[in-house]
């Protein structure tokens, strides 16, 4: 009755079947939320039902939300509709210190998990351990995942994955706004030891966004946890999640865009595996999205900002500021720069796509401006297809941390040379990257 150590039920509130529009917690009233700790299941289990809310709890902790005092799983939701939190403070649930997840979706749909702390306490100013994952999404859609602090677990902060027989992957999952791996504010890590979002073999959702307010901070994956030094990236696609849309993040960094003190995930900023085909990192063909900021990263390991690899093609990497990682910008393959062929016939992560290679340039200091002769040795069975090269400010180690245009190569003759010429502000350095 003190809220200070477990007397287990097997679940806390356990809502059976088709319970709807039910309310645990707050909803923003005045009144406070439930403590809801200790159980030897799941705090919190709604196995059915509709637009349920749960809000302004203490699940996994005492009262204070300061100590932690586990359930097995903080939330599980088997559902559709309904609210994990809600934008007021007087909403927000605390879900730490459980043994295994904070809150696990599994075969639901629409489901809002907004302004919560996962795996923090409820200053805000540290972690509880204990929790494997942070949030889980198992099979389902729709949801979004928003404005959430997701930090010091065990395993990754975000998993979205298909764990059910004969379901598909979790698909239409938007993830913004998120500080995953910091304090509440961005300024300072708190880490994960896994990476900071895994999404296994689904499809079409979208992590970050067009406005400053999707950005989500994904930093401090990794490290060194129970004396084992963990690699593990900013954010991972793998096992055949396709049509994914990764734009407008910080990766590695503070909410401020800057690096150093840990900030960095300890491998990858964004590493795309096996067969993942079709994803966006940046801003698309029409030159839609925000680029990422991926800094920082793999420090010690030299992991790359963006890493492709296995039979993992048609991933388009466009418009993203990458600097100040430990290996390459862009790695074709994982082991560093990728010669190019004649005629770019070999085969392998985005096709092994030839880079380009400057064949003179030109700064014209009236102008301001950089003509620059290129060429790139494609295939000529591929004409119909443009092949869109961007240039960058060279912030060195073939990276690039600073947009300043594109140009458009057609593959009708292998190696042809052709011509751009850039303003470029006051800079006159550029490199074009490899492995683009």
């Amino acid at each position: 009755a003190t809220g200070t150590s477990a007397l287990p039920n097997s679940v806390g509130v356990w809502f059976w079947a088709d319970n709807n529009s039910n309310i645990i917690g707050t909803n923003g009233s005045a009144a406070g939320g439930n403590v809801i700790s200790g159980n030897s299941t799941s705090g919190i289990f709604i196995l059915s039902g509709d637009d349920n809310v749960i809000s302004g709890n203490y699940i996994g902790t005492d009262y204070q939300g300061m100590n932690a005092i586990p359930n097995v799983f903080g939330i599980e939701v088997r559902g559709s509709g309904g609210v994990i939190g809600g934008s007021g403070i007087e909403n927000r649930n605390v879900i730490s210190g459980n043994s295994n997840t904070g809150v696990n979706l599994r075969q639901a749909s629409n489901i809002r998990v907004e302004g919560n702390y996962i795996g923090l306490n409820s200053d805000g100013d540290d972690v509880l351990d204990g929790q494997s994952l942070g949030l889980r999404v198992n099979s389902g859609s729709g949801h979004t995942i928003r404005g959430n602090t997701i930090s010091g677990h065990e395993g990754s902060a975000i998993r979205i994955d298909n764990n059910v027989d004969g379901d598909v992957g979790a698909e239409n999952i938007t993830v913004s706004g998120n500080m995953i791996g910091t304090n509440p504010a961005g300024t300072s890590v708190l880490g994960n030891a896994g990476s900071g979002i895994v999404i296994v073999g689904s499809s079409n959702n979208v992590i970050g966004g067009d406005l400053e307010a999707d950005r989500n901070i994904i930093s401090g994956s990794g490290g060194v946890y129970n004396n084992v030094f963990i690699r593990a990236n900013g954010i991972t696609l793998s096992d055949g999640s396709n049509n994914n849309t990764v734009s407008g993040n910080y990766i590695g960094s503070n909410a401020n865009g800057m690096f150093g003190q840990d900030f960095g995930n300890t491998e990858h900023g964004i590493l795309i595996s096996s067969g993942s085909t079709g994803n966006i990192i940046g801003t698309d063909q029409a030159g839609n999205g925000l680029g990422n900021v991926i800094v920082g990263n793999g420090g010690s390991v030299d992991g790359d900002g963006i890493s492709v690899t296995d039979n993992s093609i048609q991933n388009r990497i466009s418009g993203n500021s990458i600097f100040s990682n430990g290996g390459i910008g862009i790695d074709l393959d994982a082991d560093g720069i990728t010669i190019n062929d004649a005629g770019d016939a070999d085969e392998g992560p985005n096709q092994l796509q030839n880079y380009p290679e400057i064949v003179s340039s030109e700064y014209n200091s009236n102008t301001d401006e950089l003509t620059i002769e290129y060429s790139i040795s494609s295939d000529v069975s591929e004409s119909a297809y443009p092949i869109e090269v961007q240039f960058f400010k060279n912030q060195g180690n073939r990276q690039g941390i600073t947009y300043l245009g594109s140009d458009s190569y057609e593959a009708s003759a292998a190696g042809t040379v052709t011509q751009v010429t850039l303003p470029l502000s006051g800079t006159n350095t550029v490199t074009l990257g490899e492995d683009v």
